[in-house]
């Protein structure tokens, strides 16, 4: 109903304000003014401290990562590529003719067993022996020696024992015998394991046997220089292994030696140069300040009410700006439960004072900020704030006292817990262990109790009133409700009387019912400091605005205002409530004591100035003060009917409603005309349901028909006496009978 015509010309600076609203400069300075305080919380990821630590030393303190780094760990490298290397096998060459000078050996100790055998100047075995000894290049057992120069050898023994050797020696010696391995010792395993089936005596076969051993040699050697080439290629191949140090991860554990790891660490986070990593603060900032107004547009599009109250952003902002420093605050070893505490009680803390659809925002807001500003958050963080939130803003935003919202809030979070192991372990595939179930229900717990002391102690600091806070001004123990009950009673009851009114009009177009419903207990309180001047307390005594004049009982009525403004406040009425006061009589004409200092004007020809009976205003500005003033007035109209049907309550409320619209008393509040259609078909529906009797039996019906028609005839008679000339139905010009003073709300 706000007043939209314009003028043809406009004012200087007028096109600038429709484009730039009133306040919005001073909103965009709170909003760089967040994302400031969020940069400035974040200002250690940015700018780590300086280590000075080298390789050897004891860790002085348990260091943490300040920010998300990659680095890669020589002394790990060093393992891997060494691994690597001695993964490849060395490389062999042939030994050019080791079998052939094998062969060639064990022919050339069978020479020397025949030279020494006819040797005539060696007479005995001993003295052969020690000539073979001497001459042979391979050294033999002597068993081997004695049994060679023994005079009952035959030649033909000697020659079946060479034979033998030299097939077993061609037949080892075909294989690869790698040099300096195990190589050899295995293949003289197998060559006396293979001299038991050359069919000779014991004797002649361990002979066999001794020279096979002895005369076998490796038949490939080591190409040290193409095996380090390829070791070494081998080592090149092998890629470093990057290790990721997330924010808030402990590096080094204190009283640990500090290794090349540790160091590489240190440096990938920035911890071993003083020096402001600047790609990353501009990140930081326009990070936090795109965010900020992403939040601002959620404001202005789905919660305009907050947008419109700058105390409400300034209080989001608030709470946004101490999460994010109780972000940094927590340790490591509480750091889920703190964070998920501190979310939760933010997150109720905004559901309580401004309003759920608000409060999932700075949930989410919270939950994107979680991995920008704290140190030891991950994705599984971020999905586990915004449940929780959501959860939590929904345990706080029913309606009731704060200790079933407490009581409630923990059923909620058990079955949280189980949402958040369901969500775990099948879909996101996060570890969710017994740890992570207990910081969560000691979180939610804390966080109702924490919210609701918070809202407590910020609701009368912002001026922002909370449901709970209007269950509780309801109660009629309130002080000021405790004097109106004694010293205004029937103000009192005409208040209740509206507030039924009111209450379901505003639900019907989706106002605030309860708002609505607290406020007109209130609106009246104004006459308590002098209750008698109003028709509902007087109670059938002398009314003393027949001794005043119109003026001065005019000046009375709109007084009212200013006195319950001025008793709102000496009790601590919230503002909201005090707009109600101040706003529900608008600028409306106080009638009645108008009209008869009009028609006192005539008699001494006086003029008579129409401001001076208006209420001071201001006119309702919201849905809910607008409701109010039209309840007001209807209830107190509606009580001056005795038993109205249908058809008379809606002409009445119709004409009320329509007249204030034609005053101009809804101008400046946002009520559509639609929602006065809605609003009168709700009043008269809650009017008809107040006057709703019993059904009249026929005996009643004939007594009030008969009452009727005497009030008839005596209204007859003393028209005619009026007239002077006895004709019935025609006006007398006689004084009218005295009046009753009426209040300011009746019509």
């Amino acid at each position: 109903m706000r007043n939209k015509s314009k003028g043809k010309k406009q004012a200087k600076g007028s096109w600038l304000r429709s484009r730039w609203p009133e306040g919005t400069t001073q909103r965009i300075l709170l909003g760089l003014l967040t994302a400031a305080c969020l940069f400035v919380a974040a200002w250690a990821r940015v700018t780590p401290q300086k280590l000075d630590y080298v390789e050897g030393d004891i860790a002085r303190e348990t260091i943490r990562a300040p920010r998300n780094g990659v680095y890669v760990d020589p002394d790990e490298m060093d393992r891997l590529r060494d691994e690597a290397a001695s993964a490849v096998p060395d490389v062999y060459e042939p030994i050019p003719d080791a079998k052939k000078n094998a062969l060639t050996a064990v022919s050339d100790i069978f020479q020397h067993f025949d030279r020494v055998r006819n040797d005539p100047n060696l007479a005995d075995s001993f003295s052969k022996v020690e000539e073979l000894e001497n001459t042979l290049a391979i050294r033999l057992s002597p068993q081997t020696l004695q049994l060679a120069v023994r005079a009952s050898t035959t030649p033909t023994a000697l020659s079946r024992v060479r034979v033998g050797v030299e097939d077993l020696i061609r037949i080892e010696m075909g294989k690869e015998i790698r040099e300096n391995t195990p190589d050899i010792d295995k293949t003289k395993e197998q060559i006396v394991e293979a001299a038991g089936g050359l069919q000779l005596t014991s004797a002649f076969t361990e002979m066999a046997r001794d020279i096979g051993k002895r005369v076998v040699t490796p038949t490939t050697r080591l190409n040290s220089t193409e095996t380090e080439k390829l070791k070494q290629n081998a080592r090149d191949s092998v890629a470093d292994v990057p290790h990721p140090v997330q924010a808030g991860a402990p590096i080094i554990l204190a009283g640990d030696e500090v290794r090349q790891g540790h160091i590489a660490a240190f440096q990938a986070v920035g911890l071993m140069q003083a020096t402001i990593d600047y790609p990353r603060a501009l990140g930081v900032l326009v990070t936090a300040t795109v965010m900020v107004f992403l939040l601002g547009a959620f404001t202005i599009r789905y919660a305009p009410e907050a947008y419109a109250d700058f105390g409400q952003l300034v209080t989001v902002a608030a709470v946004l700006v101490v999460t994010t420093f109780a972000y940094r605050a927590i340790g490591p070893t509480w750091f889920e439960a703190g964070a998920l505490t501190f979310a939760m009680a933010t997150s109720m803390i905004i559901a309580l004072l401004i309003n759920v659809p608000m409060a999932i925002a700075v949930g989410i807001f919270e939950a994107m900020v979680l991995p920008v500003i704290a140190g030891g958050s991950d994705a599984r963080m971020v999905l586990v704030v915004v449940l929780a939130t959501t959860v939590g803003v929904f345990a706080v935003s029913r309606r009731g006292s704060k200790s079933k919202v407490i009581a409630g809030a923990a059923p909620l979070m058990a079955a949280w817990a189980a949402l958040l192991m369901l969500v775990g372990g099948e879909v996101f595939a996060a570890t969710v262990g017994p740890r992570m179930l207990a910081v969560a229900a000691l979180g939610g717990l804390a966080s109702p109790l924490l919210a609701m002391g918070a809202s407590i102690a910020l609701e009368r600091v912002l001026g922002v009133t909370t449901e709970y806070r209007l269950v509780e001004l309801y109660n009629p123990n309130e002080p000021v409700l405790q004097r109106l009950i004694r010293e205004a009673p029937g103000s009192y009851q005409s208040s209740v009387m509206v507030g039924n009114l009111a209450e379901p009009a505003a639900e019907a177009i989706g106002a605030d019912g309860l708002l609505v419903k607290v406020a007109a207990m209130y609106h009246d309180i104004g006459k308590i400091r002098r209750p008698y001047f109003f028709v509902e307390n007087q109670f059938g005594e002398d009314n003393p605005h027949d001794r005043l004049s119109p003026n001065l009982s005019a000046l009375v009525i709109i007084n009212h205002v200013k006195d319950g403004v001025e008793l709102a406040n000496e009790y601590g009425l919230p503002p909201v409530i005090t707009s109600f006061i101040a706003e529900h009589q608008g600028t409306t004409l106080v009638k009645y004591f108008y009209r008869r200092a009009v028609d006192q004007a005539k008699e001494s020809g006086q003029e008579v100035q129409e401001a001076g009976f208006r209420y001071p205003g201001p006119k309702p500005r919201s849905r809910e003060t607008a409701l109010l003033m039209l309840a007001d007035i209807v209830e107190a109209a509606a009580r001056t009917l005795s038993d109205p049907n249908q058809q008379e309550l809606q002409d009445l409320v119709g004409r009320l409603i329509d007249d204030h619209v034609a005053d101009g008393q809804l101008d400046e509040s946002p009520l559509s005309f639609r929602d006065l259609a809605t609003v009168k078909r709700t009043f008269v529906s809650t009017l008809s349901s107040m006057f709703h009797q019993r059904i009249k039996y026929p005996e009643q019906i004939i007594r009030e028909a008969e009452q009727a028609q005497q009030a008839a005839g005596n209204a007859n008679q003393g028209a005619r006496k009026a007239n002077g000339n006895g004709r019935p139905g025609e006006p007398g010009n006689g004084p009218k009978p005295p009046q009753q003073p009426r209040n300011e709300k009746q019509t």
